[in-house]
């Protein structure tokens, strides 16, 4: 029998811990794995890049908030209330209707920026598995109050790295034995393909280039990058830094142009929005 399978996430665009989650899924047989995949707050956003396409056909998909548009919005404003002043999670009917009646083998929560609730209160399995992609003893994001309020409920915390694993033990003892590391996957035949497709815009930008792809959160520190170069600048380096990915932050993305102004590194640091390579 197949192992049965479902991953909860609330979006799925572009990033480096959705991108491994579609690698993943790529990556397991269909022949031993039965796979569901639950979406439950994809919001219509022009600025960002939808994974969803990606997602193989032998996965079962629920993509909750479908067909919604601006409602969609409102939905995820309250929904926002709702969680800051209760710590409850509020969640479609759709995502009721897709678990309903169903046992599976393995229920994992993908996400430290999503609560574990929806897997620890609402899927029946056997074991249930909360997945973590970033450095939870220092991510200004983390709320440990909600990650860790159904820790009762949750068998097992992955984490991608042996040193990400370390820290958040040191911070959070109860985590002992009960945490495990899997490395992130990566596709290495669809980069190589991808890396056959011309960017025209290349053309026009000045050489030698660096190209960073990280979305504009925080904790990537792009101010910290626009410092590096205005030193590197100094010491007589020409080059130009392409810098791709979400710009959803839009308070973020405005300090952060505003330091490339003020360091005048306006033709040589630039700041592109999210691509589908």
């Amino acid at each position: 029998m197949p192992v049965k399978i479902l991953f909860v996430i609330n979006q799925l665009y572009k990033g480096g811990a959705e991108t491994n989650l579609v690698n993943l899924l790529n990556a397991l047989s269909p022949q031993e794995h039965q796979v569901d995949l639950l979406v439950y707050d994809q919001l219509e956003l022009s600025e960002a890049v939808s994974l969803l396409p990606r997602v193989p056909a032998y996965v079962t998909l629920c993509n909750a908030a479908e067909n919604e548009h601006d409602r969609a919005f409102l939905k995820k404003a309250l929904s926002r209330i709702v969680r800051d002043a209760s710590g409850k999670q509020l969640y479609r009917d759709a995502c009721y209707r897709f678990v309903r009646g169903k046992h599976y083998d393995v229920a994992i929560s993908y996400g430290e920026w999503i609560s574990p609730e929806f897997v620890a209160r609402h899927v029946c399995a056997d074991r249930k598995i909360v997945w973590i992609h970033s450095d939870i003893d220092k991510a200004q994001f983390f709320n440990a109050e909600i990650m860790f309020r159904f820790h009762h409920e949750i068998s097992l915390y992955l984490f991608p790295s042996q040193r990400s694993m370390q820290e958040a033990l040191l911070r959070y003892p109860m985590l002992q034995g009960r945490a495990a590391v899997v490395h992130n996957l990566c596709d290495d035949d669809a980069i190589r393909l991808q890396a056959q497709q011309p960017a025209p815009e290349a053309d026009a930008w000045k050489k030698p280039l660096l190209i960073t792809v990280a979305n504009f959160r925080r904790e990537k520190n792009h101010l910290r990058q626009v410092e590096a170069m205005a030193l590197l600048k100094k010491r007589g380096l020409s080059f130009t830094w392409v810098n791709i990915g979400s710009d959803t932050d839009t308070a973020l993305l405005g300090q952060i142009r505003a330091a490339i102004k003020r360091r005048g590194l306006q033709e040589n640091f630039l700041c592109l929005p999210a691509e589908e390579n």
